[in-house]
């Protein structure tokens, strides 16, 4: 029995689900974890990487509150670090197995491809959460800056302290809607991501998935509440109509802040005489950006370059 004056890490309990029948996947197997706090509480799970091009950020987020006491945990907090893992260990969104979306395959299938099939591993894994955190982080090209916010969970997006909050409705298919469906309590939070700041954002979503765990009643709360999140509508993606190479004109600073029309987020450029074709720009009066390319890309027409909204 590990003693209680030990950190919740030293007392996880590490299992490994194969994905059934699945020949494509090999090796392949899902790698999760399970503690159970001395005190009666909510069940709690964590899921990162349910996109393999968000990486690690979410992940790491997650590591200071492994060093809580385990004295300190009430019920069962379950972790899965690597949701969909050879589309983590690719740096791509969806596995390049199948190229499906994950977060696209719930409530998955025992018999269909292999992301069906870890979307209905993943079910079982998370079945009987009162609260699911999914963290989507920011992205290896991308960083962002917001929090969902579903109905009957408000008190967990807004326990984040994201710069931006999102309300949106419940929809199947995605693994927020699935647990929804059986009652769990669900925060999706999208922030972070690859800049010369990423370790920044790092501590500031663990500080909100600390905070997530105290309202939900799983860990004492210590921190302060955070600053109110600003209500964002009309998400509106901003995409270039012909590829090129995008030269961003607003970087990692800009992320989670309120820009006026027109401000130049980013100039794409010919591919092959590099001669400016497109500029990109803000198109409400205020401009609150949630997500931004911060680096130099080459981009397809129509990529998904930035997320911006109307802030409330």
């Amino acid at each position: 029995m590990t003693p209680l004056n030990d950190t919740i890490r030293s007392a996880l309990t590490w299992s490994t689900t194969a994905l059934p029948g699945d020949p494509s996947a090999g090796s392949v197997a899902l790698r999760h974890a399970e503690v159970v706090g001395p005190t009666d509480g909510p069940t709690v799970t964590i899921t990162c990487g349910v996109h393999g091009d968000e990486g690690p950020w979410g992940a790491l987020a997650v590591q200071r509150v492994l060093e809580r006491p385990l004295v300190e945990l009430r019920g069962r907090l379950r972790l899965v670090f690597a949701a969909n893992p050879t589309s983590v260990a690719a740096d791509t969104r969806g596995s390049p197995l199948d190229h499906l979306d994950l977060n696209r395959c719930f409530p998955g299938a025992e018999s269909g491809s292999h992301s069906e099939r870890l979307a209905a591993v993943l079910a079982r894994i998370v079945a009987g959460s009162d609260v699911l955190i999914d963290l989507h982080g920011g992205g290896s090209w991308c960083v962002n800056a917001f929090a969902f916010r579903f109905p009957g969970s408000e008190d967990l997006a807004n326990a984040v302290g994201a710069p931006f909050v999102v309300d949106m409705a419940i929809r199947t298919g995605n693994l927020a809607g699935h647990v929804s469906a059986a009652g769990t309590r669900v925060v999706a939070i999208e922030m972070g991501g690859r800049s010369v700041d990423e370790l920044l954002w790092r501590d500031r979503l663990g500080d909100g998935v600390e905070r997530v765990l105290g309202v939900a009643e799983s860990l004492p709360r210590r921190l302060s509440e955070p600053e109110p999140s600003t209500p964002v509508t009309d998400l509106s993606v901003v995409r270039p109509s012909i590829g090129g190479v995008l030269v961003p004109a607003v970087r990692q600073d800009a992320i989670g802040t309120v820009v006026p029309k027109d401000t130049l987020l980013g100039v794409v450029h010919d591919l092959h005489t590099m001669e400016p074709s497109e500029s990109l720009t803000a198109p409400f009066d205020r401009t609150a950006l949630l997500l931004i390319r911060p680096h130099v890309a080459v981009l397809e027409g129509g990529a998904m370059t930035y997320v911006v909204g109307r802030p409330g």
